[in-house]
């Protein structure tokens, strides 16, 4: 049987990895963190929200580049859902195959220590 990924199951993945390293990050103790979905035309993945007291929120939006197999996170620091014209220009890109660069980038953009 052959499996391919898809652009959700992708964003999955590497979600569910960064959450176990904000889990277990020291200095997000005291944090709060919510996982949405995120979907925008051919782009599908999940947005992550790190809310610690007394500080601008930090949000990361991953998924597959809507032109591209190339992996997207887009930054915002605002609590709604959905992206702004900021995190539209605020993004980093990365090669398909560069999971552990997306997991190290979001983490340490959230603050994991």
């Amino acid at each position: 049987m052959k499996y391919e990924l898809t652009k959700l199951s992708l964003a999955s993945g590497l979600k569910d990895i960064i959450l176990y390293r904000l889990a277990t990050s020291v200095t997000l103790e005291n944090a709060t963190c919510y996982v949405n979905t995120y979907q925008n035309g051919r782009e599908a993945g999940y947005e992550i929200s790190v809310y610690l007291p007394k500080q601008p929120i930090k949000k990361v939006t991953i998924t597959e580049y809507r032109n591209s197999d190339q992996i997207v996170v887009y930054h915002d620091n605002t609590a709604c859902q959905g992206l702004t014209e900021d995190a539209y220009k605020n993004t980093k890109v990365f090669n398909y195959n560069d999971y552990n660069g997306v997991i190290e980038h979001c983490t340490n953009y959230l603050g994991a220590l």
